[in-house]
């Protein structure tokens, strides 16, 4: 099979990539694990096959992985780092004050404890608000402007990888018992329920 023969736009999801302790790292996308996969020394172990198979030029088929897994554990720091394009992600395009879902353009990052007061620029004391939530609130914490997050705030402090690769479900259902571990799973704080 030629790997590069089978180069289409990254799939919703691609391939998810485990640490060898089961821990979800990130996706890949499908051509860079194949390719890996075809070496001798290959990195990765395939746990999950998908349902639809890969299609290379010539019309044959081949089965197509979903999740793999590192041999040797590799140490991933945790950055603290975020976009607001995935803060945005995370809280589903909503402002956290009123509810309503709002585009990009008409959200804004409110600090929960605002940096008049020390609060940091961490995901973990960012949320989507609205302008006009956002201009009430001021520099004031929820509590002092008279209002309240829709969520607890356990639930903004999960991993920013991993609120995208939760995004992915509804495409890669098989992902799910790798990405879910229960009550205390991100999922449930996504949810509000954490």
């Amino acid at each position: 099979m030629s790997v590069k023969k089978i180069i289409p736009a990254q799939e919703k999801g691609g391939v998810l990539e485990l640490n060898q302790s089961f821990e979800p790292i990130k996706n890949l996308p499908l051509t860079r694990v194949l390719l890996k996969l075809s070496l001798d020394n290959s990195p990765y172990t395939v746990e999950e096959w998908s349902d639809d198979p890969v299609h290379d030029g010539r019309g044959d088929e081949y089965p197509k992985p979903s999740v793999v897994r590192l041999k040797r554990y590799v140490d991933i720091p945790r950055k603290r780092v975020g976009s607001r394009k995935d803060i945005y992600e995370r809280d589903n395009y909503q402002c956290q004050y009123c509810g309503e879902h709002f585009s990009a353009k008409d959200l804004t990052l409110d600090h929960v404890d605002p940096k008049s007061k020390g609060g940091s620029n961490d995901p973990r004391n960012l949320v989507s608000a609205c302008k006009r939530c956002n201009n009430v609130k001021g520099a004031r914490t929820p509590e002092e402007a008279g209002m309240k997050l829709l969520k607890p705030l356990s639930a903004y402090k999960v991993r920013l990888g991993m609120v995208r690769l939760l995004s992915f479900l509804k495409y890669r259902p098989e992902w799910e018992k790798y990405l879910v571990y229960g009550e205390d799973s991100a999922e449930s704080a996504l949810m509000g329920k954490g």
